[in-house]
């Protein structure tokens, strides 16, 4: 009797998983799901640049000399704008095993600035400090749960270097409009 109770489960149990009912192919899926769900990151190049801070001066229209001179805190903070999700901290880890560099979600030195500039006739404009920040190319690997991989190249961070030296810092003459972005050289 025990026996035929238990071939009549194994029976039922195998129609009702051979039936193709959304609820039997939920079932199958999930039992059989094998691979985990993970990302990794692999940085792939980097172009040695700099980024904007918060520390400026005020904005002046008049020509003539402008400086700033107070102790403040620089921060620096890393920039991703790509439609693809990723975790920031990830790519710093990936870029600074790649290339030797500590890099940071973001970064700050409090210090005395001390600087002055002229700026020309005809312009709106204001000192802004720059930081030591890389374009970093990075590609994702998501491992999904079917146990194929997803590949995701040529993706790009703006990674800020990790430093109390103040010359990974430099001055610019920001003419408006205020700059935002990136550059490979310490100008506007």
């Amino acid at each position: 009797m025990k026996i035929l109770r238990r071939s009549i489960l194994v029976g039922s149990l195998l129609a009702f998983l051979l039936s193709g009912s959304p609820s039997a192919n939920a079932a199958l899926t999930n039992g059989l799901t094998a691979c985990p769900v993970s990302s990794s990151y692999t940085a792939t190049s980097r172009t040695a640049g700099w980024y904007p801070t918060d520390v400026a001066s005020a904005w002046t229209s008049s020509a003539g000399s402008i400086s700033y001179s107070q102790t403040s805190t620089a921060t620096t903070q890393s920039s991703y704008t790509g439609t693809v999700s990723v975790s920031i901290s990830g790519v710093v880890a990936a870029a600074s095993a790649a290339f030797a560099y500590t890099y940071g979600t973001s970064t700050s030195l409090s210090t005395g600035w001390t600087y002055s500039m002229t700026v020309p006739s005809g312009v709106t404009a204001r000192m802004l400090l720059l930081h030591r920040a890389d374009k970093v190319t990075f590609t994702k690997y998501v491992n999904n749960p079917n146990c194929t991989t997803t590949t995701y190249s040529g993706l790009v961070a703006y990674l800020p270097i990790v430093s109390s030296n103040t010359s990974t810092y430099c001055w610019i003459l920001d003419v408006s409009p205020a700059k935002t972005n990136w550059s490979a050289t310490c100008t506007d």
